[in-house]
């Protein structure tokens, strides 16, 4: 979204999505929410905030190598993937899109991980502009 309306930075939009899906949890819980996940909505903003700084740190480097592209996809991956499974594990705040997957996980009583690669390739399959096609980003 970042790409195709710059009108807002790639950790704004994040910050506007994570609210969205704050949302959703509260319409999917109903009752069932609690209120205490609500500090996922400064978690929010820091995850953007963070995000914006990452960008600016790293703006100078452009891996131009497709190894290199895949190899830093994986990597990222594989620290994400961690960070999920401990926040889940731990059952603490977790970031909204985690939450919000859990939350349709066990409205639905399905498993988590099965819900998450189905949330995932949904927001891709959403983002596949020809924007970011241009760009060669996914």
């Amino acid at each position: 979204m970042s790409i195709q309306f710059d009108a807002l930075s790639l950790g704004n939009w994040l910050i506007l999505w994570n609210c969205v899906l704050i949302l959703g949890q509260i319409l999917l819980l109903r009752k069932k929410f609690q209120w205490i996940q609500l500090l996922q909505v400064p978690l929010s903003f820091l995850f953007g905030w963070f995000t914006d700084f990452g960008v600016w740190l790293l703006s100078f480097f452009e891996p131009q190598q497709y190894w290199q592209r895949l190899g830093l996809v994986l990597a990222g991956t594989i620290v994400l993937a961690f960070g999920i499974s401990l926040s889940v594990i731990a059952n603490v705040i977790m970031n909204s899109d985690e939450a919000f997957v859990k939350a349709i996980s066990n409205t639905t009583h399905r498993e988590f991980g099965n819900v998450k690669i189905l949330f995932d390739v949904s927001c891709i399959a959403l983002n596949r502009s020809p924007k970011v096609r241009q760009y060669g980003i996914i």
